[in-house]
């Protein structure tokens, strides 16, 4: 078994001639969530595929540390059951584990009613139904893709505090929120023509934390390393603002979509 709970070395996929993933390396560890960002057709969904199982590689080296049934998976769009309970629906799920939690506990757990037929169910609540399936193994490994797609703001941040209440599960995310990779991952790569082009804390990839500050004021504005003795030099002006890169402005530098 290997030591981390997911180990990658130079990860190949080509479809037809074209190349989807060029020699990825990717390394997560236990306990941490790990954002994988990328624009459609970078060869993130191709990657994560693997990861799951449900894709073969071309070439490379792929090790999941957790046994197949210690794995959860949250996909984007799940199979229709409108007539079935939550209740009827967990359970079933369960019945594939030889240790899972209790279905009760699980749906207690996401903030449902057992007895709610899944027809009745918001975009939201389903969500939450999605990930008391995923969870309902016990897994060690949880994959979340796109979790919170279509969500209006409140509800992701409802779905925000349900991951970050699932200590020491291994979470990889995939998602087109960076606010929602800032918000749960305690790192990020971000993947580009089927390579891993910047990997790190979101709260300094790409140089953020160094970056130069951008100072504006009515009738002005500069860039520099330090903000703090540019301001008291301006004395009092108006709307003054002090800005460093966002993780947004980062990520489409790295895509290579910034200004």
């Amino acid at each position: 078994m290997t030591e981390k709970a997911i180990h990658v070395k130079g990860l190949r996929k080509s479809y037809g001639g074209k190349v989807a993933v060029d020699g990825l390396d990717l390394d997560v560890a236990y306990g941490e969530c790990f954002a994988l960002l990328g624009p459609n057709g970078a060869g993130k969904t191709t990657t994560v595929e693997i990861l799951e199982g449900h894709r073969t590689k071309d070439a490379g080296t792929v090790e999941i540390g957790p046994r197949k049934d210690e794995i959860g998976i949250v996909l984007q769009e799940v199979a229709d059951a409108a007539d079935l309970t939550v209740l009827e629906m967990v359970s079933h799920f369960a019945s594939y584990y030889p240790n899972p939690r209790p279905p009760a506990e699980v749906i207690g757990f996401v903030d449902l009613q057992p007895k709610a037929r899944i027809r009745t169910l918001s975009g939201g609540q389903r969500r939450r139904l999605d990930v008391a399936i995923g969870i309902v193994g016990r897994p060690r490994l949880l994959f979340l893709d796109e979790p919170t797609t279509g969500f209006d703001p409140q509800a992701r941040r409802h779905f925000w505090a349900l991951i970050k209440a699932l200590e020491d599960t291994t979470i990889v995310l995939t998602t087109h929120y960076l606010e929602e990779a800032e918000a749960l991952a305690s790192r990020v790569a971000v993947i580009a023509q089927g390579r891993i082009v910047a990997e790190g804390d979101p709260k300094t990839l790409g140089g953020r934390a160094t970056a130069k500050a951008t100072v504006r004021w009515d009738g002005g504005e500069t860039q520099t390393d330090d903000p703090a003795a540019l301001v008291a030099s301006l004395g009092e002006v108006k709307g003054l603002t002090v800005t460093r890169p966002s993780l947004e402005d980062v990520y489409l530098q790295l895509i290579g979509e910034g200004k």
